[in-house]
């Protein structure tokens, strides 16, 4: 039996996943950047810098770069809080809405190519082995 090499594997996995985020990228006319922020808002229970820096793995000061941009092309809005004007409040206009509904209408997509053929027994199985490969990593 050939010797298998997970890391080669998993370098095709993610290149394929990043042709097909590419993809949808260029047709919705943002950055890869502003994709990843868009992606991170799904996963975070406040819309605020930190909490989007924070699942980025990004500093402070570039999300606060991220959020100008996209305030300046109107897909968030940004408002000082009226308990406390140090605080800034966002929330995305129905532009930036529509870029969400169209972001997470692509990765059920890319979630029913991947399950596709694989039993319900298969996918538990392939979600908790790469569960386990994050954790090693």
């Amino acid at each position: 039996m050939q010797d298998i090499n997970l890391l080669e594997v998993l370098s095709n996995l993610r290149r394929k996943c990043t042709q097909k985020d590419n993809e949808l990228i260029e047709r919705l006319g943002i950055t890869m950047a502003e994709f990843q922020l868009f992606l991170a808002s799904l996963y975070v229970d406040s819309l605020d810098s930190s909490s989007l820096a924070n699942q980025m793995g990004v500093s402070v000061s570039r999300i606060s770069r991220l959020i100008d941009k996209l305030v300046q092309n109107e897909f968030l809005n940004r408002v000082h809080s009226e308990t406390d004007r140090r605080s800034l409040v966002l929330s995305f206009t129905a532009k930036g809405e529509a870029l969400i509904e169209e972001i997470k209408k692509h990765r059920a997509e890319c979630e029913i190519r991947i399950k596709q053929d694989l039993s319900p027994e298969l996918q538990e199985e392939l979600r908790e082995n790469l569960l386990y490969l994050i954790e090693k990593m």
